[in-house]
């Protein structure tokens, strides 16, 4: 497999690391080569698992206050209009009731200036506010095997078994 990378690219372009499961971790010095490797690796039709690279990443944001009713080629419109050219926008929608909410996430393209985005204050003249986007709370039951799950009494009290 070395002999076939470097066929590709230069040997000092990449590092390879052996993993568990007879799995090699690849990675590359520049953009350039990353891109020279996936190529290569496709083209071979090796079974492979990539990530995005940081700068082709977008970048997603939160409209708040912002009705649901307007519509989404409006928003994307106004946005390029303003130097933000968007990817992909779509309705946020209430978790349980799935009913739409007045949010959108936006997911803008690369560029240098997107923290300019949270300036913003007005689309099509409406009062908005732009947030990035919150974390889902995860828990986690953390149980072992030497812990008892007990269960929480009743209002009629404990039940005998």
């Amino acid at each position: 497999m070395i002999d076939n990378l470097s066929n590709v690219t230069e040997e000092e372009a990449y590092q390879c690391k052996i993993l568990q499961n007879d799995t090699v971790k690849i990675s590359t010095q520049n953009p350039d080569t990353y891109r020279k490797l996936i190529r290569h690796l496709n083209s071979e039709n090796i079974i492979h698992h990539t990530y995005q690279m940081k700068q082709d990443r977008t970048n997603r944001i939160v409209i708040c206050n912002l009705h649901y009713s307007i519509p989404i080629d409006e928003i994307k419109e106004e946005l390029q209009k303003r130097g933000h050219p968007v990817r992909n926008i779509f309705n946020i929608r209430h978790r349980v009731t799935k009913h739409p909410l007045s949010m959108f996430y936006v997911d803008l393209e690369p560029k240098e200036n997107n923290k300019e985005i949270y300036n913003l204050q007005y689309v099509n003249n409406m009062k908005i506010k732009f947030e990035p986007p919150k974390k889902k709370n995860t828990y986690y039951n953390a149980l072992d095997a030497n812990s008892t799950v007990t269960q929480k009494p009743t209002a009629r009290g404990p039940t005998n078994v």
